[in-house]
């Protein structure tokens, strides 16, 4: 064979399995947003020569490739919680064929993903910011947009402007910006705080004009919330009917102290508290962690968010082992936790009342710290469909939880716990005709990397229908805020 045969071959650098799972899936995240957004995408060698040099994909394969390496129909929005190995790879959810086909849209012609041309833009074009932190900043923003405005409504040019005007300095490990403004006759402070690398690559969309798509639809999103949040009409009408001049601050600061609060969102007037918000962004399920491998660990787990002790046989097979030693223990205490729980549930009795009294105050730890004043705001990260939810957790949600009968589901490997709500009352049946998922909340530990003894991580992750009650709750409850005398 001549050189001048072997070349192209030579000089191919398509994604075969080993560059989609590098990175944390980097490559496999662009080539199914791609697909999902009907992009042309360059193809490479033989079957450049077949179909040409760019080509669209089907857009179910964009679903069947998440699936592949995730385990679900789309990206995970929290790529912390995907399982990596200790150099960076996806461990995937499934098994991997040898080769994977996706189909060009409108044809029975199939490409290996290995004949998909990495281009430069590929290689360069990574987030580099956490989309939390940047929601935050939004929806601050936006916040601040609106007592500029004195309530009317805003746009996305107002919330990009609040930005772009802030004063930005470093502060250790993180950023702060500030903004001196003003509200009608009010004065009008506002405080970011975020880390370096999520506030310099805000900076740098702000400068060149370049938001990410990510960016854009926690943009949009953000200015929905604040054109239709009836806390923040009613926080902008009572500095507005004071003809005093108040003092109003908004504080994203969601870094420098969050061992008291879990609130990431703070409005004052004249010092006293109005809203209090828990900034979520994309597709959040995840409301509470505990890391760590040992007795200690576990047992607070199951602790805080179930009320259950663990059995104190399990003290001395898991103190001092590794996670991987541990990981098979994690498994049989998930079996004693959820035939617990299961024995409480059974039938209507007292057992299962006062079950739900403690799964609530769970529930309620993990996502306010306790705190009735903390919403939680999840801003919908996609430019096409923006959007938002707020959900409360206060005792209106612990009312909504007992119009349902709840069930434990069992997974052994990997370990995970479901309590799912069968609707007994009225309003619980709109709630889950409204998901169509009974899923309540669940519990799972993952086993993290593949050498050196790896790491542990459980995590407490919020079903859809706690998302529909706790929302109806709020709608039902439509809080208003009141000046403090």
């Amino acid at each position: 064979m001549r050189y001048i045969d072997i070349k192209p071959v030579l000089n191919e650098s398509g994604l075969g399995l080993v560059d989609l799972k590098k990175y944390a899936g980097k490559y496999l995240d662009m080539v199914i947003g791609m697909i999902n957004t009907g992009q042309l995408i360059e193809l490479e060698g033989s079957y450049r020569e077949k179909y040409g040099k760019t080509v669209k994909f089907q857009k179910s394969d964009a679903e069947m490739l998440s699936k592949l390496f995730y385990g679900t129909d789309q990206v995970p929005e929290d790529k912390a919680d995907v399982n990596v190995d200790d150099r960076g790879f996806l461990i995937p959810a499934n098994p991997l064929p040898r080769t994977i086909f996706l189909t060009i849209d409108g044809t029975d012609n199939k490409v290996p993903t290995g004949n998909i041309f990495k281009t430069t833009e590929m290689k360069g074009n990574t987030k580099d910011f956490n989309t939390g932190d940047v929601g935050e900043a939004f929806l601050g923003a936006a916040a601040v947009a609106k007592f500029e405005k004195v309530g009317e409504q805003i746009t996305e040019d107002d919330v990009l402007s609040v930005l772009g005007r802030l004063q930005v300095k470093r502060e250790n490990k993180n950023k702060r910006g500030t903004l001196s403004s003003t509200s009608g006759n009010d004065k009008l402070n506002y405080v970011l705080v975020l880390n370096q690398t999520s506030f310099s690559s805000l900076q740098k969309s702000l400068s060149t004009k370049k938001l990410a798509p990510q960016m854009i639809g926690l943009n949009r999103s953000a200015v929905q919330w604040a054109n239709t949040s009836s806390a923040l009409k009613e926080a902008v009408n009572i500095s507005v009917s004071d003809q005093n001049s108040n003092t109003i601050t908004i504080n994203s600061d969601g870094v420098s102290d969050q061992k008291g609060t879990k609130a990431d969102l703070f409005l004052e007037i004249d010092n006293n508290t109005i809203e209090l918000l828990s900034a979520k962004a994309g597709d959040v399920k995840q409301f509470g962690q505990v890391p760590g491998n040992s007795y200690e660990k576990v047992q607070t787990l199951f602790k805080s968010i179930f009320g259950v002790d663990i059995s104190d046989s399990y003290i001395e097979q898991m103190n001092g082992s590794v996670a991987k030693d541990n990981y098979p223990i994690f498994k049989e205490v998930y079996k004693d936790v959820a035939q617990s729980l299961d024995q409480e549930l059974k039938g209507n009795t007292p057992k299962e009342v006062t079950f739900v009294k403690r799964l609530y105050s769970g529930i309620s730890h993990h996502a306010s710290l306790n705190n009735p004043k903390v919403s939680m705001v999840i801003l919908k990260a996609t430019p096409n469909s923006p959007g938002f939810t707020e959900l409360t957790f206060g005792p209106e949600l612990a009312e909504a939880m007992e119009q349902f009968n709840l069930q434990v589901i069992h997974q052994y490997d990997p370990p995970k716990i479901q309590i799912h709500g069968r609707p007994i009352g009225p309003q619980a049946n709109d709630a889950v005709k409204a998901t169509g998922d009974t899923l309540l909340i669940q519990v799972r530990t993952n086993l993290k990397g593949d050498s050196s003894g790896g790491y542990i991580r459980s995590v407490i992750e919020m079903g859809k229908l706690l998302k529909s009650i706790a929302k109806v709750e709020y709608e039902v409850k439509q809080p208003t805020a009141t000046k403090p005398e």
